[in-house]
């Protein structure tokens, strides 16, 4: 029998897997068009903000003077319009190491970050988040606004953001893209693990396939990840059979407490979008123009979700 797949601690518990839309906004102006018209009943239950879209922290990571202090004015700005949708929302700083625009440094990405985690709502660690009324004007289920932060997790400050997240009970999503390769099982597997125990509330990794084998890799790192494929030999670096553990816990199964989202990119591999029974906790699609290699609309990937039955 199947392991259930982990929700996102800060999307609708009923959904699996959960549907993430990124936006990207220069300004507060732009985003309000964006998110004109979206609503919990759009087929969406989980928006990402794009913080790294906005010309102004885009000047700020170029070191330009007064930067800063007009980032705060329009991330403030850019949260009064998330609100208005009623939907949950994931805060994300890609940086240009990552598949970002343009190059962060350190002290600039840990400051950013860090005031993300400050201005978030707290989700408790099981069940549905808790948001006080004068924040949101959504439905009983879930509140609107800023609820989770990604976190690039080789990044040097990663570690104290995490733990930063974990202290103030914000849902943090440690995070790994690599646009070149797809690394290796074992690699995969103890960047999971690394993540899980690093205070994370969801671990996530992006990477590019070159071959089919590449795709069946993440699938399979995947389903052992979230215990949906029973342990058995498995290759280390050098190709020797490595056999896991008994399944006497999820420690010895290799399953993680925490949910995993893995993403092959391209078309190549976008069927680890569409193949929600290898347990990934979401995927995510777009509106109109795709902000990853691979990525399908909402509405195309909401009708595979729903043929496959894990969505109505």
């Amino acid at each position: 029998m199947l392991q259930p797949t982990k929700p996102l601690s800060f999307a609708p518990a009923h959904l699996h897997p959960q549907i993430i839309v990124p936006l990207e906004a220069g300004d507060a102006e732009a985003l309000t068009g964006l998110v004109s018209g979206l609503t919990p009943g759009s087929g969406i239950d989980v928006l990402e903000w794009r913080v790294d879209a906005l010309a102004v922290f885009q000047r700020w990571a170029a070191g330009q003077s007064g930067a800063e202090a007009a980032f705060a004015i329009e991330r403030a700005a850019c949260l009064r319009v998330f609100e208005s949708t009623g939907l949950p929302v994931l805060a994300t700083i890609r940086t240009g190491a990552e598949g970002g625009p343009v190059p962060v440094p350190d002290p600039v990405y840990d400051t950013a970050v860090m005031g993300l985690i400050e201005q978030a709502t707290p989700t408790p660690t099981h069940g549905l988040r808790v948001v006080p009324e004068h924040r949101t004007g959504a439905g009983p289920e879930f509140g609107a606004g800023l609820c989770a932060v990604d976190v690039e997790f080789h990044r040097a400050p990663a570690a104290g953001l995490l733990q930063a997240a974990a202290d103030r009970g914000v849902a943090a999503v440690a995070s790994f893209h690599d646009f070149e390769s797809t690394p290796d099982a074992q690699f995969l597997s103890e960047l999971l693990r690394a993540m899980e125990h690093s205070g994370a509330a969801v671990a996530k990794f992006a990477v590019l396939p070159h071959t089919l084998q590449d795709v069946l890799r993440v699938l399979e790192v995947t389903a052992r990840a979230t215990g949906r494929l029973a342990p058995g030999p498995n290759p280390d670096r050098s190709g020797a059979p490595v056999r896991a553990a008994a399944p006497e816990s999820p420690a010895a199964s290799g399953s993680l407490s925490i949910p995993v989202i893995a993403i092959a990119m391209g078309r190549l591999g976008q069927i680890t979008r569409t193949a929600g029974e290898f347990g990934s906790a979401a995927s995510f699609a777009s509106l109109e123009r795709a902000s990853a290699p691979g990525q399908l609309g909402v509405q195309q990937l909401r009708a595979i979700f729903a043929a496959q039955g894990l969505q109505d």
